[in-house]
């Protein structure tokens, strides 16, 4: 997907979208008072992952999977599901249903020097998918 995005859609436009799915949000200490932000590999950002059959939890995750080396970036796309790093270290993530998650965004932008960035402008907010681990 993307190694930059913001998300500055207002914490009242997402409790509107998930009422218009019949979801509650519900929100933490941490993500109570969110108010939209620039989000880069290795930094936090807010995900909406399901609680149960009706309610929608918004919490704070680190952006990326860190990678095997020492030193080197965090992952934040899936290029190849057929890799080992995919597969052996991190391929119980991808199968879990409750391992899913959206990613709310305003924008995003490649590559991460001198971006351009797209969007959708009839919409304050999209979603992306995701996939988070404890």
């Amino acid at each position: 997907m993307c190694n930059r995005y913001a998300n500055r859609a207002s914490i009242a436009e997402m409790r509107r979208l998930m009422a218009a799915l019949k979801r509650i949000l519900e929100t933490t200490s941490e993500t109570g008072n969110f108010g939209g932000e620039d989000v880069y590999p290795d930094r936090n950002g807010v995900v909406l992952r399901p609680l149960g059959e009706d309610r929608i939890e918004l919490a704070a995750l680190r952006w990326g999977f860190p990678e095997t080396k020492a030193g080197s970036r965090p992952i934040t796309n899936i290029r190849n599901l057929k890799s080992a790093w995919w597969r052996n270290v991190n391929g119980e993530y991808l199968l879990k249903p409750e391992h899913r998650c959206l990613v709310p965004f305003t924008a995003f932008a490649e590559p991460p020097r001198s971006p351009i960035w797209f969007g959708l402008p009839d919409q304050e907010v999209a979603f992306f998918a995701g996939i988070w681990r404890p």
